[in-house]
């Protein structure tokens, strides 16, 4: 049997096998697996709050130089306790907050009960925050769990877009090569549509390091996304991103704010 035809033969029986193999085996998440990420948000920020009302202005101002001060650090754990069909995991998410740790008297086991929700962490390791954007928040304040479960979803959905789009651009590119460059369209955390350029720095082993950079220029905003990371492409996981956003905007009312929103996520 010659050599060309050996190799046909060999092709056709390693795809016959992978037909017969259910996505799930082939995907890199299971039952029982436990991620940690931890993020951590920094913000330099530069708002314009002289169109405001006296009495609420100085309140503004106190909050934003304190929110630029200090930043606040996420602790996520995700656990997983089924597989879908598609390879995904569904995840049980629970996590902490610094920004409530300074709470005078809040009860942490209360705060645990609220900061969890469900998702999905997908094949190329992005991670999906399941909510209702249609759930309404009790406008007395009585809010249920479900209200709270939901509202956090929603938060962390917001948090972890940068995060997402670098784990859905590494993983489309495949077995990522020292100097390989892509591009792809995606859309930031408002929804706004953006093309970002990908470009592989460094591999060591299955770990790739890639920046990932994209503008956007509108009429009453611009923003300049700068980012770098790594990619395990044999777990299909992002292990750490550094992802920061520099922006200025200006709103229909004339008020401008600038600066800098730096996100760093590592996998503990």
């Amino acid at each position: 049997m010659n050599l060309y035809i050996r190799g046909l033969i060999g092709r056709a029986l390693v795809a016959a096998a992978a037909c017969t193999l259910p996505a799930v085996a082939q995907a890199p998440r299971a039952a029982g697996q436990t991620y940690v990420y931890q993020l951590t948000a920094n913000d330099n920020i530069s708002t314009d709050y002289s169109s405001l009302p006296a009495s609420v202005r100085g309140i503004a101002e106190a909050n934003l130089a304190k929110a630029n001060k200090t930043p606040t650090v996420y602790v996520l754990t995700l656990t997983t306790d089924r597989v879908n069909a598609d390879g995904s995991a569904h995840v049980n998410v629970g996590f902490t907050s610094s920004l409530e740790s300074g709470i005078r008297g809040a009860d942490p086991a209360v705060l645990a009960r609220f900061n969890q929700f469900p998702a999905t962490f997908g094949t190329d390791g992005h991670f999906m925050p399941q909510y209702d954007p249609n759930m309404q928040m009790d406008p007395h304040g009585n809010y249920s769990m479900d209200q709270m479960h939901n509202q956090k979803a929603s938060e962390m959905a917001r948090l972890f877009t940068d995060f997402n789009t670098f784990a859905g651009g590494c993983a489309k590119r495949g077995q990522i090569k020292s100097g390989d460059v892509w591009r792809i369209a995606g859309k930031d955390q408002y929804a706004n549509s953006r093309t970002y350029d990908f470009a592989a720095t460094s591999i060591a082993g299955s770990v790739a390091a890639v920046t990932m950079r994209g503008d956007l220029r509108s009429p009453n905003s611009t923003s300049s996304l700068d980012a770098t990371g790594h990619y395990d492409v044999a777990r299909h996981l992002v292990l750490d991103l550094r992802a920061t956003n520099i922006f200025k905007n200006t709103t229909p009312t004339g008020m401008s704010s600038s600066g800098t929103s730096t996100m760093e996520y590592k996998l503990q």
